[in-house]
């Protein structure tokens, strides 16, 4: 009988000692997720992109079109989070407007999804819902990628579109570049706490891609269209492509942050 009565007490300890594992366990996942929540940020924001090629090397904002898009941030600290953004972006441009080439007189329609993963470092300590560390400056860099899904235009009365083969005229294909444009971002902005969960940015981006069919203008190898138009180039092969977006972005933070609790932990270096 005292055998079986300390077997029961020991299978009852350990029945205890479980639950008080899987107690602590959840009560620690919890903690956590609620952590992560006052750490985390979804936001929508919108305003004006342009291209920077051969058609318009180095004039911005000149011909500018729409972009809007949404964006998840996490806050690893009160100066440092982690971006991730997808946008809908347009770009046009010609030869009429720049003026950098009137004899080629070239033009351009794109539409892309521009997506990018991308770090911030704050100048100051920030974070929604503070009371006196409300506005700070911060720079930010990653990468990107877009995603075309229009190219048209033309340049000396030749036209082109973009399909899955590349920038297609009608008699024949002239670019064997990549389907999308990888990139590196870098910019710079301001980011504003406007109450307990709500916050607000502006920022400007610039994208450095490593193609150079973004805006439809590039060289092929064609010795009787060069002749036929008088011309040594259609575009300059030394560089790439950029495009740049300039945006105002509304976000809202899971949960409201409280200072001497979930934020303890958040380093102020």
């Amino acid at each position: 009988m005292l055998e079986i009565k300390k077997d029961c007490t020991f299978v009852a300890l350990k029945k205890m000692k479980k639950s008080k594992q899987i107690l602590i366990f959840l009560s620690l996942f919890i903690t956590t997720f609620s952590c992560l929540g006052q750490k985390s940020e979804v936001g929508i924001n919108g305003g004006a992109s342009y291209c920077l090629g051969d058609i318009n090397p180095g004039k911005h904002f000149i011909e500018s079109d729409y972009t809007f898009g949404a964006y998840y941030r996490y806050n690893f600290s009160r100066r440092i989070s982690f971006k991730m953004s997808a946008n809908y972006a347009k770009f046009h441009s010609s030869d009429q407007i720049s003026k950098e080439d009137l004899v080629r007189n070239a033009w351009f329609k794109s539409n892309i999804i521009d997506i990018s993963l991308r770090g911030e470092i704050n100048f100051l300590p920030f974070y929604i819902g503070a009371k006196r560390e409300v506005i700070t400056p911060y720079l930010t860099g990653g990468v990107s990628m877009a995603v075309p899904l229009k190219v048209e235009g033309g340049f000396l009365d030749d036209t082109y579109k973009f399909n899955e083969h590349g920038l297609i005229t009608p008699t024949e294909s002239l670019t064997n570049n990549s389907n999308v444009a990888p990139s590196l971002a870098i910019g710079f902005g301001v980011k504003v706490s406007l109450s307990k969960k709500l916050g607000m940015h502006a920022e400007w981006v610039m994208n450095k891609t490593f193609v150079d069919w973004l805006d439809g203008i590039y060289y092929y190898n064609n010795e009787a269209f060069f002749k036929r138009n008088n011309i040594l180039y259609v575009c300059n092969t030394a560089n790439s492509d950029w495009y740049s977006m300039i945006q105002i972005g509304i976000s809202y933070k899971f949960e409201t942050p409280e200072k001497k609790k979930c934020l303890e932990h958040i380093d102020n270096f």
